[in-house]
C-alpha cells in the first residue's frame, strides 16, 4: 500500500462527519445561530451602512445613475435587487433586510471556502479551514453590519477557487469575478495583476497561453468598461485606479496644504497594517496562523505560491487604506487565506498527536466559544443606543424643522438625527432627497475660536448646534455644553435630561443676529 492510501485509509477513521455537505450545513446552521444571537435590528444604520442604504433604495426608486456616480456601488447595486422584490412602508424593515442578507452571504461563504480548503488538502481538513472562517469572530460581527465586505470576500473567494482549477473556462470566470469585486470595492483592481501572475504560474507553455491571457484581461475591462466610461463623464474620474490615485495625491498634504509626500502615507499605512494585522490574529487565529504561513512557505508548491502571492496582494489595498483610514475590515479579504494558512499548524498537530476525533471536536468547539465570548465583550450597549435613538426620535417631534441640513454636530452619539424626517415619515421607500437633503456640515475640531465656528455655521446654512455629553467633544464644544450661559446667541430648544433619559443630549438655535451683536461688542 502506497503512502497516499496509507494517508486516505487512516483518515477516513478520524472525522466525526464523513458527510461533507451535512457538516457545513450544521456549521453553517451554528454560525447563522451566533451571528442572529448579536444581531440588533431594532437599532437603526447610522455609518457607511446607511450610506449604502440610501443608495440602494435610490437605484430601487430608479436612480441607476447612483451606481455610476458613486464608489463600491456594487452592494448597493446588489441590494436594490433585492430591495425590489420586498414591500413595507417601515424604513427599518429595509434596514433589517439589509442586514439579513449580509448574514447569508458571509455564512454561505463557508462553501466557496470550503472549495479552496480542497485544492490544499483532504476533504476533512477543508471542511475545518471552513469552520475557522465563518465562526471568526471578527467576520461574524462584521457581517452584521450591512456593508461591502461579505459580498466582496465571496466574490473574491469564488474567483480565487476559479482559477485555481486552471482551466479556460474556470478562467474566464475568475476574471469576471475580479471585475466584480472591483465594483464592489475599487481596491479589488489591485488584484487583476495578481490574478495575473498566479494564471501564468500555472502554465507550462506559458507563450503560448498568451493570446487567452489577453481575453482574460478583455473580459475583466468589459465588466468595468461602462461603469469607468459614464464615470468620467460625470466626475473625471473611473472611481476605480483613478480615485486610489486621487486619494493618494489628497492625502499626500498636510492640513496646511504643504505637500508632505508619498513616502509618509507608505509608512503610517504599513505601521497601522502591521498593528491591525496583529490585532486581528487576538482570536484562535493567533495558535494556528503564524506557524501556517511559515509551514505555507517552506513547501514551496505552486498552489502554495499562488496563495501567498494573492494574500501579498490583498496586504497592498490594506497598506493604502490604513494610510488614510484605522480600521481592522480592511484585512478581512485575507481571513478565507488565513483560514486555509491555519490547516498547515493543525495538520501538524494531528499527525503528531493521532487523536484527530478528539482534537476536531476541541477545537470546533473552542472556536464556537471564543468567537461568543469575543462577541459578548465587543457587543454594543443596546439599551444606551435605543435610548440615543428614543432621543433622536423625541427631537424631530419636538423641534420643528430640523433636519440633516440644519444642523451642526461632532458627537458619534447624535449620528441618529439623519433619521429624523424617516421616524417622522408614514410612506418608504422614499427617494434620498425628501429625508436627507444633504448632510450637516462638518468643521474641524481644530477650530478654537466660537467666532470662526459660528461664521463657518452660517455659511453652511446651519441653524441648530447639537451636543451631547461624550468625552469626544472638542474644548470649545465641551465649554459650550456645560457653561452655555457664556453664549447668549445659543438658545436652548432641546435637553434630554428634562424627559429623564441618562443619554444626555442639547439642541441650541443659533440667533445669529444676537451673535453679530455679541461680536460686535466683543
Amino acid at each position: 500500500m502506497n503512502k497516499n492510501n496509507k494517508e486516505s485509509k487512516y483518515q477516513k477513521k478520524w472525522f466525526f462527519l464523513d458527510n461533507a455537505y451535512l457538516f457545513l450545513l450544521i456549521i453553517g446552521g451554528v454560525a447563522l445561530i451566533v451571528r442572529l444571537a448579536f444581531l440588533h435590528t431594532e437599532i437603526p444604520l447610522n455609518s457607511d451602512n446607511f450610506i449604502y442604504f440610501r443608495n440602494a433604495i435610490d437605484m430601487t426608486l430608479g436612480e441607476t445613475e447612483i451606481f455610476y456616480r458613486e464608489s463600491n456601488s456594487g452592494w448597493p447595486g446588489f441590494l436594490s435587487i433585492i430591495f425590489s422584490t420586498f414591500q413595507s412602508t417601515n424604513f427599518m424593515d429595509y434596514m433589517a433586510l439589509q442586514r439579513y442578507v449580509s448574514i447569508i452571504l458571509s455564512v454561505i461563504t463557508i462553501i466557496p471556502v470550503y472549495l479552496l480548503g480542497k485544492q490544499f488538502f483532504a476533504k476533512q481538513y477543508a471542511l475545518l479551514g471552513a469552520a475557522i472562517f465563518v465562526l471568526e469572530p471578527r467576520i461574524i460581527q462584521n457581517s452584521l453590519f450591512g456593508i461591502t465586505e461579505p459580498l466582496y470576500i465571496l466574490t473574491i473567494v469564488l474567483a480565487l477557487v476559479f482559477l485555481l482549477k486552471n482551466t479556460n473556462k474556470f478562467a474566464f470566470l475568475s476574471f469576471a469575478l475580479i471585475g466584480l469585486a472591483t465594483i464592489i470595492r475599487f481596491e479589488g483592481i489591485i488584484l487583476l495583476p495578481a490574478f495575473s501572475i498566479v494564471y501564468f504560474l500555472y502554465q507550462k507553455d506559458k507563450k503560448k497561453k498568451i493570446p487567452l491571457y489577453f481575453c482574460l484581461i478583455l473580459i475583466f475591462v468589459m465588466i468595468l468598461l461602462p461603469t469607468s466610461v459614464l464615470r468620467m463623464q460625470e466626475n473625471y474620474d473611473d472611481g476605480f485606479a483613478g480615485k486610489i490615485i486621487g486619494n493618494i495625491q489628497h492625502e499626500a498634504y498636510s492640513e496646511k496644504g504643504e505637500y508632505a509626500g508619498i513616502t509618509s502615507l507608505v509608512v503610517s499605512g504599513t505601521e497601522n497594517l502591521f498593528k491591525f494585522l496583529a490585532l486581528s490574529m487576538v482570536s484562535y487565529l493567533i495558535f494556528f496562523v503564524p506557524l501556517g504561513i511559515i509551514l505555507l512557505i517552506k513547501n514551496n508548491q505552486k498552489r502554495d505560491k499562488a496563495l501567498l502571492i494573492i494574500g501579498f496582494s490583498l496586504l497592498i489595498p490594506a497598506v493604502y487604506s490604513y494610510a488614510l483610514a484605522s480600521d481592522s475590515r480592511y484585512l478581512f479579504a485575507l481571513y478565507p487565506l488565513f483560514s486555509i494558512a491555519a490547516l498547515y499548524t493543525i495538520k501538524k498537530i494531528f499527525e503528531r498527536f493521532r487523536r484527530e476525533k478528539i482534537l476536531s471536536v476541541i477545537i470546533i468547539s473552542s472556536f464556537i466559544v471564543i468567537s461568543v465570548y469575543y462577541l459578548n465583550l465587543k457587543d454594543i450597549d443596546v439599551e444606551r443606543e435605543l435610548e440615543v435613538y428614543n432621543t433622536t426620535r423625541l427631537i424631530g417631534d419636538k423641534i420643528e424643522g430640523i433636519s440633516p441640513n440644519t444642523i451642526l454636530y461632532t458627537s458619534p452619539g447624535t449620528e441618529y438625527l439623519h433619521l429624523v424626517k424617516l421616524t417622522q415619515s408614514k410612506e418608504f421607500p422614499v427617494n434620498t432627497s425628501e429625508y436627507f437633503p444633504s448632510g450637516p456640515l462638518k468643521i474641524g475640531i481644530n477650530i478654537d475660536a466660537m467666532n470662526g465656528y459660528m461664521e463657518q455655521a452660517r455659511n453652511g446654512g446651519i441653524t441648530h448646534l447639537v451636543l451631547d455629553d461624550r468625552d469626544t467633544n472638542p474644548k470649545l464644544l465641551d465649554d459650550v455644553f456645560y457653561e452655555r450661559e457664556k453664549y447668549s446667541f445659543l438658545v436652548k430648544e432641546f435637553d434630554s435630561n428634562d424627559y429623564g433619559y441618562d443619554y444626555l443630549v442639547k439642541i441650541y438655535r443659533i440667533d445669529f443676529k444676537e451673535f453679530d451683536r455679541v461680536k460686535i461688542e466683543n
